[in-house]
């Protein structure tokens, strides 16, 4: 394929997805509550499944990429190759220290019957938020190094 057809194949399935979200979005927001009085809206399992397919389109697509570039990385660069793998363990590392981290106590809901104040989906809900806190406070350190390593190399 030539350059420009994947410029716009990707440019079609970017107006797409936005012109899907906004009507899901704009049914959710604007749609009729299914009985007087109760704030949920019917549309809710319409958004919720929306957001997740694409969540697992761009798991899928992150996964599928990352081992194409991977492959070519072990044909052509594997010093490169080792790099990516170590990012991929530090990740894994990340989320590990973060589900230890995760508290597994029931939470004391008033009402609810369901399945979700479970030990597990309780510690893989922390896990997720203190990975994002510890990767967050990653990037920031990073941005700021960034800042400070070329303000250096400029004064050298």
């Amino acid at each position: 394929m030539k350059p420009l057809k994947n410029s716009k194949i990707s440019t079609l399935i970017l107006w797409v997805c936005m012109i899907v979200s906004f009507g899901v979005f704009s049914a959710y927001y604007y749609g009729l509550f299914t009985h007087p009085g109760n704030m949920d809206t019917a549309e809710t399992s319409v958004l919720l499944n929306w957001l997740y397919i694409l969540f697992s389109i761009c798991l899928l697509s992150a996964v599928v990429f990352s081992v194409i570039q991977m492959v070519k990385l072990w044909k052509t660069n594997r010093k490169q190759l080792f790099y990516s793998l170590t990012g991929v363990a530090a990740l894994g590392i990340v989320l590990f220290i973060s589900y230890l981290m995760g508290s597994g106590e029931p939470l004391p809901v008033s009402g609810s019957e369901g399945n979700d104040n479970m030990f597990l989906w309780l510690k893989i809900t922390d896990m997720w938020i203190y990975s994002i806190y510890i990767l967050l406070a990653v990037s920031i350190v990073a941005v700021i190094a960034g800042i400070l390593w070329s303000y250096i190399k400029k004064t050298r």
